[in-house]
């Protein structure tokens, strides 16, 4: 997400009569271009929302509402996955949660990825509900950058 991304948001009627936002600007993220925030229906009461940063060069964080992360997505920096899936699973499996739901930009873009949900005691609602591994209604929908371009 970019700032004019919460300008649109914010300027949206409808939403800002349905839901609380996490940020309202840029101030929290890694860079002052980038960053994460999720929109919390206003009807659930919300005591805490933190951010952990993760170690790269991308500006990439986990929001933690419910964690709304964007993993790193570039082929060239996969490895760095493993500890930001580590990273989140240290929160969601602390004594202070009730309850967590990682969301977001968790795509698997390399064979070793498959594996991170088992490896940190994490499970993928999709596949718990039925769903089949590579099934197409697992995928992430919308418009999906080039391979070249990772």
């Amino acid at each position: 997400m970019v700032i004019n991304d919460l300008k649109l948001i914010q300027a949206a009627g409808w939403i800002c009569d349905r839901f609380a936002l996490t940020d309202v600007d840029n101030r929290n993220w890694e860079s002052e271009y980038y960053g994460t925030t999720t929109l919390i229906d206003k009807r659930l009461p919300i005591d805490k929302v933190f951010r952990v940063h993760y170690e790269t060069g991308r500006e990439r964080d986990g929001l933690f509402v419910l964690c709304n992360t964007h993993l790193e997505s570039l082929e060239a920096e996969a490895r760095l996955r493993p500890s930001q899936v580590a990273a989140v699973a240290r929160q969601l499996h602390s004594p202070e949660a009730y309850a967590g739901i990682l969301a977001g930009n968790c795509n698997a873009i390399q064979p070793f990825h498959r594996t991170l949900q088992i490896e940190n005691d994490l499970k993928d609602a999709y596949l718990e509900l039925g769903g089949q591994e590579d099934g197409e209604g697992g995928y992430t929908w919308g418009h999906q950058v080039p391979r070249e371009t990772r």
